[in-house]
């Protein structure tokens, strides 16, 4: 979410935090993209959120210019951080999250570790990476660096309608022919 935040520019940039699993097919995700950035005022549209990667050849098709960039962070802190949240997350989650990774790391134009999430120059990288049109501000990063944004058991997500993002889910999975191991 602390991405999400700070890569969304007033009046330039939008960065959504998990907004892929209100879409039940790329172009609704599109079109929702559309919206946020209509209602904001904005034109740059971007999401945070590893669950683009379940569906992501079809996103790409459908915008194939999209600046995909992974935050790679080690499963375990993964489920850590969902448990610590309340958010479900089960080991069949880590595995799927993990294959669909594997399976679409050919798409990822950048990768960044997590850890790296803590340096400016990193950041800098990423900002520059993303919003390669404005200026990257170092103030901004020092606000959002030392600040903790995230779901909490205090401030839990909201409730999310996954019905028919699994159902799309399901579709890209058939499609692309990308088989889930059951331990």
């Amino acid at each position: 979410m602390w991405l999400s935040k700070f890569l969304t520019v007033p009046g330039v940039s939008i960065c959504t935090h998990e907004a892929t699993e209100y879409a039940g097919s790329a172009s609704e995700f599109w079109s929702n993209a559309e919206g946020f950035c209509d209602d904001s005022g904005t034109e740059i549209y971007g999401n945070s959120d590893s669950a683009n990667t379940f569906v992501l050849p079809a996103l790409l098709a459908e915008r194939p210019l999209t600046r995909v960039v992974w935050i790679a962070r080690p499963i375990v802190e993964v489920a850590k951080s969902m448990k610590a949240a309340k958010m479900p997350f089960t080991e069949q989650s880590a595995r799927t999250l993990i294959t669909m990774r594997d399976a679409h790391r050919a798409y990822f134009d950048l990768i960044i570790d997590f850890k790296d999430l803590e340096r400016m120059d990193i950041c800098r990288e990423l900002w520059e990476f993303c919003l390669p049109m404005v200026p990257f501000d170092a103030g901004r990063w020092g606000l959002f660096h030392s600040r903790k944004i995230g779901y909490s058991a205090a401030q839990p997500p909201p409730e999310k309608p996954y019905a028919k993002f699994l159902s799309w889910v399901r579709k890209e999975l058939d499609r692309t022919g990308v088989h889930i191991k059951d331990r």
